[in-house]
């Protein structure tokens, strides 16, 4: 795939604070993974470093991609036509670690967050995420409703050692929630390692901070939904971890009304409750992934208690109607640009 490098060695000065100036030599690396725009950003390191680790870091995105993708020739589409036998197999080391984490994860948030239900994104027609959404019909009632009394969990596939095996048929492994959240955490891990302090790694909307921007926080829109418009900014640093779900990231028009891939594992069908939801999280941008989306298909009713599961403090969640809805610590990290937007801030949140 291609890429485009920029070295800015000789970068603008910058004044902060009124203390002086500084130059700090910027690299910057964008590329194309998971069918979304990658940006690797990299402060104050010297350009051969610094190239040498967005080389690396593209080369893992490639793999990952291939790998972790479901619909593509890779380890994830061999793992599930195994998964559909009888005998226990290796599985492969890259899909281990994500699986694992995935385990936790999947139980902390009730299983909201569920990898194993392939089969629903196949009715609906989400099975190919590089693809044109083309919903020729709606999934029959009985097929979903026997797919979801099936119950496919994570706790249905037994891991020893390195064997992996199902008990259950209507397990099929996707990871569209997680897989970028894990490339970036392996990311980060890689620059960390070398010693760099400031860096910043974007798919998409999502993106995990490490540091500052020379002296200033990196800067995240709250946008709404499909980008029509900012709410606000939230000023990161640190180690930090924002990342977005939306209804308006994947999704299919039939008969005129929109079907997006966010299900709900326990109906099989699209949430339709909630437009948006962005998480902010000090720590690792898988966990941002997954709770982003299962405060989604928690909906209001229960993401406060989704979120504590979690150790999610900062949430916002945008309804069918528009209106902002943010936890405290989310209502006191955002920085409102739209004076007009309606938020509220919730009141039940950490009961």
């Amino acid at each position: 795939m291609r890429s485009r490098t920029t070295l800015i060695l000789a970068t603008v000065a910058l004044v902060l604070n009124g203390c002086g100036s500084s130059e700090i030599p910027v690299y910057t690396r964008q590329f194309t993974a998971f069918d979304s725009p990658v940006e690797i950003r990299i402060l104050g390191a010297s350009e051969p470093l610094a190239a040498a680790k967005a080389d690396e870091i593209e080369q893992d995105f490639q793999i990952l991609d291939r790998s972790l993708t479901v619909q593509r020739a890779g380890a994830l589409q061999q793992v599930n036509e195994r998964l559909a036998g009888d005998e226990p197999f290796a599985a492969p080391p890259l899909l281990l670690p994500l699986l694992k984490r995935c385990y936790t994860l999947s139980e902390q948030s009730g299983e909201l967050f569920n990898p194993t239900i392939g089969f629903l994104y196949d009715l609906w027609g989400f099975h190919d995420v590089t693809a044109d959404c083309a919903l020729t019909s709606l999934p029959e009632p009985a097929t979903l409703e026997r797919i979801v009394a099936a119950a496919p969990k994570l706790t249905d596939l037994s891991l020893n050692d390195i064997l992996l095996q199902s008990d259950n048929p209507a397990v099929k492994l996707d990871f569209r929630v997680g897989a970028m959240g894990y490339a970036i955490d392996l990311a980060m891990d890689n620059l960390h390692a070398q010693g760099i302090r400031h860096a910043v790694v974007k798919i998409g909307d999502n993106v995990r901070a490490l540091g500052d921007r020379v002296g200033q926080p990196w800067r995240v829109p709250l946008t709404r939904p499909g980008g029509a418009g900012v709410i606000g900014m939230l000023l990161i640093s640190g180690n930090t971890s924002v990342f977005t779900r939306s209804d308006m990231q994947r999704n299919c028009l039939y008969q005129g009304k929109i079907y997006h891939d966010v299900l709900d594992p326990r109906t099989g069908y699209p949430v339709n409750t909630v437009r948006a939801v962005t998480v902010l999280h000090a720590g690792d941008a898988l966990t941002t992934e997954v709770a982003a989306t299962a405060l989604f298909v928690a909906g209001l009713t229960q993401w406060a208690e989704v979120a504590k599961r979690l150790k999610i403090d900062a949430a916002a969640l945008i309804d069918s109607d528009g209106t902002v809805h943010l936890s405290p610590e989310m209502a006191r990290q955002l920085k409102v640009i739209d004076r007009n937007a309606k938020l509220v801030v919730a009141d039940n949140w950490g009961d």
